[in-house]
């Protein structure tokens, strides 16, 4: 159970939304496991309830919401299935959730310059990734994955899309701390607009895992990938030299991009510390692919056995993948979080969340906002499951 206010929900400089509510959620998990087969199947139910809501900045014209316009109630299942022989395992993953923008926009479309006041928008969300793993060696090893994501929306201001990916990962073990691996990989995104916008990539990516130490490892691929994106309609344009008005049809665009990620962890028995950068072609409700380049931090610290103190900082630069108009964004979000176990199986937490973000195309300035929670958990004890 957790209470929270925001004073900004959807981080925009105007017609600013403050929220403060109570979300409550609870979730089981079911497994089956033997020597060679494992099933995983995971279902948790939320709820977010608002009492309160006020508005600042608002634009002529625009009307004051009701908080249970940003009540939602989500679902999400997750399941998995996997097999292994003695060199070789098949796994398939699925999952189906339904949720509420306000818990996703900031990380997709960000929407800083909405000129109106919209609630909990609906989205539903399938993802099915099956995956093969292959022991050809002592040194080398090859996974192939798949993946296939349809995303609805039920809101005019997002765009529906489907999106499938599929690569293939070739390591070989150098030493006994250090592996390398080869990437290529392939995706296609299609929107569901009356402008339909299809882009298909092609790349290759190559890097290393190095184990440096039992506290310390390291991750790194590097590559490039080309985008070939496809865009339905055009203009109308005046000829000059006909005296007539012509409708020329949109372009396709194709551009080449770096791509990679680094990531680098450090664990020890009371804190630990990860760094996350990468650079990488995502799917987007704007209703184009979308090119993400994030960097997160994470870190803990555990200073007695009941108390941790977790803060997660991240920042990333967005932009359209096929170079049309002006849609870069920036963004950033730093929160710090304080859990104290004060029974056996009760936990009570606080947590401060600060964001921002920026258009280049929008006039207005800058977007902030702040998030303040307090929540307490309980779980069943094992003894008696």
């Amino acid at each position: 159970m957790q209470y929270k206010y925001d004073d900004n929900v959807r981080v925009t400089p105007t017609n600013k939304i403050q929220l403060a509510g109570w979300e409550a959620d609870g979730n089981v998990d079911l497994t089956y496991a033997t020597q060679r087969f494992n099933a995983n199947a995971n279902l948790e139910l939320s709820t977010e309830q608002y009492n309160d809501v006020s508005t600042s900045k608002l634009q002529p014209g625009l009307q004051e919401p009701k908080a249970s316009d940003f009540n939602s109630d989500n679902q999400d299942l997750k399941a998995s299935v996997a097999y292994n022989w003695e060199r070789q395992q098949v796994s398939l993953y699925g999952r189906y959730w339904r949720d509420s923008t306000l818990n996703t926009q900031f990380l997709d479309t960000g929407l800083g310059g909405l000129a109106t006041i919209e609630g909990a928008t609906r989205r539903e969300n399938a993802l099915v990734n099956p995956q093969w793993q292959w022991t050809m060696t002592e040194r080398q090893g090859l996974r192939a994955d798949l993946q296939w994501q349809s995303v609805k929306y039920g809101s005019l201001f997002y765009t529906d899309y489907d999106y499938s990916n599929a690569s293939i990962t070739w390591t070989y073990l150098w030493s006994e701390r250090l592996s390398l691996q080869v990437r290529p990989l392939a995706s296609y995104y299609e929107n569901k607009a009356p402008n339909k916008v299809e882009s298909t990539t092609y790349g290759l990516q190559g890097g290393a895992i190095w184990k440096y130490s039992e506290s310390l490892d390291f991750n790194i691929l590097l590559g490039a990938t080309q985008v070939k994106t496809t865009i339905d309609g055009g203009y109308y344009a005046f000829d000059f030299e006909n005296f007539q008005i012509v409708f020329v049809e949109f372009e396709d665009q194709k551009s080449n991009g770096f791509t990679g990620s680094f990531n680098a962890k450090y664990t020890q028995e009371t804190y630990g510390a990860s760094l996350d950068v990468y650079t990488q072609y995502s799917p987007s409700a704007s209703g184009e692919l979308r090119e993400d380049s994030q960097l997160r931090a994470l870190l803990y610290w555990k200073p007695w056995e009941r108390v941790r103190l977790d803060l997660d900082s991240r920042y990333g630069n967005s932009d359209s993948a096929s170079n049309r108009g002006n849609n870069q964004r920036k963004f950033a979000e730093a929160g710090l979080r304080l859990a104290y176990q004060f029974a056996h199986e009760w936990w009570f937490s606080a947590r401060y969340r600060y964001r921002m973000q920026d258009y280049d195309y929008y006039s207005s300035g800058s977007g902030k906002g702040n998030l303040f929670s307090a929540s307490i958990s309980f779980r069943l004890p094992k003894e008696i499951l």
